[in-house]
């Protein structure tokens, strides 16, 4: 059997502000060879520093907190698919070329893409950005992990609208300084369905986002004992149950 050349579609590895876009396949084996990129370092704490990807699969080894990525140029079609196998969450941003949005935040936002994850990022318009499949899981041997948060502190005095925001599907509540102070579920979804343990000294109070409705009252909240673990369902775009 001869042996196969690798063949490279997708982003071009050498000019980052004019990639090219190809669909090239190998006649010989029936697999596809993509560009990649492997050990990688995420660098910066902001769009304007973070590391430029340029190929359509990367792997990024080192991450320190609160560095992150860049999304090569958004283009209709385009697939890239990015593991973060760093110690830490990497933020990933889009390109300033065309600034598209990630899930609907803006490019110089990002999200968050967990530790120990493989996500696909895909595109099919500039206009509407890309679509991140699997920001919420990851993997640790052949079981599935899900994103969490450890070190949250309550926001003191309570109340919805400075409530602590709650970002990952685990949250770890460590200082809940006096009975009431609280913390804001993400923004609803149907079929999130999110953790909270309160590790702290005192009853912390769970808040649905604004808008929202929790156990059925409007913008109201659930109290969570120490020492305890509350999971919270969201069952419509503005609905919430505790148990």
């Amino acid at each position: 059997m001869a042996t196969p050349t690798k063949v490279y579609g997708g982003v071009g590895m050498t000019d980052t502000a004019n990639p090219t876009f190809q669909t090239l396949s190998l006649a010989t084996t029936g697999y596809i060879y993509e560009s990649a990129n492997d050990n990688l370092t995420a660098t910066g704490t902001n769009q304007a520093t973070a590391l430029q990807l340029v190929g359509e699969m990367s792997r990024v080894t080192t991450v320190a907190a609160g560095t992150g990525v860049i999304l090569p140029p958004a283009a209709a079609g385009l697939t890239i698919i990015l593991e973060n196998a760093g110690a830490n969450p990497m933020q990933v941003y889009g390109d300033t070329t065309n600034s598209p949005t990630i899930n609907g935040n803006a490019a110089a936002t990002g999200v968050t893409q967990m530790a120990g994850s493989v996500v696909i990022y895909t595109c099919y318009s500039v206009a509407n950005g890309w679509f991140a499949n699997g920001l919420g899981t990851g993997y640790a041997g052949s079981l599935e992990t899900q994103s969490y948060v450890t070190g949250i502190t309550a926001h003191a005095g309570g109340g919805q609208g400075s409530a602590t925001q709650l970002t990952a599907m685990m949250n770890q509540i460590t200082t809940v300084a006096t009975t009431g102070d609280s913390v804001v579920l993400p923004a609803s979804a149907p079929g999130l369905q999110i953790a909270v343990i309160n590790n702290g000294a005192n009853s912390a109070n769970v808040f649905a986002p604004s808008g929202s409705t929790m156990n059925g009252t409007l913008n109201a909240s659930s109290a969570l004992s120490a020492s305890t673990v509350g999971i919270y369902f969201c069952f419509s775009s503005t609905g919430w149950v505790s148990k």
